[in-house]
């Protein structure tokens, strides 16, 4: 039984069929802030609205994963795995970036040959 009432995150997707324990480790990792280094465990339980003892085993499952690691001095910080991600998600963006500039090169090169041919017959202003 828990020692205090469960109650759905403050950000829930439990109606769009999400889970509530994903919610709150999630939570953890929002609430790095930018210009955060490391945060303490109080800072994060804090932040989150979490109990104590909820932040900690939700840390231990982000750590083992790498999303999150310990640093000596006990405070948190986002771990390597994180920053991969960050790194692929720059790399699909640019992806997007690109794909969606070769389409527009064939759409711009159409619409301006049709206004050509549609402007041909047309008198030119004349100075």
């Amino acid at each position: 039984m828990a020692r205090y009432p469960a109650k759905a995150p403050r950000k829930s997707s439990s109606k769009a069929g999400g889970v509530a324990a994903v919610d709150r480790a999630l939570m953890l990792l929002a609430a790095f802030r930018p210009g955060d280094r490391a945060l303490t465990h109080g800072e994060l339980a804090e932040r989150t609205h979490l109990v104590k003892s909820t932040a900690t085993r939700l840390l231990a499952s982000l750590m083992h994963f790498g999303l999150v690691q310990r640093l000596e001095d006990g405070r948190y910080a986002l771990g390597p795995e994180t920053a991969r991600m960050v790194q692929e998600s720059r790399v699909a963006l640019e992806y997007q970036s690109t794909s969606a500039s070769l389409l527009l090169v064939p759409a711009a090169s159409f619409h301006a040959a049709n206004t050509a041919r549609a402007t041909a017959g047309s008198a030119a202003p004349t100075a």
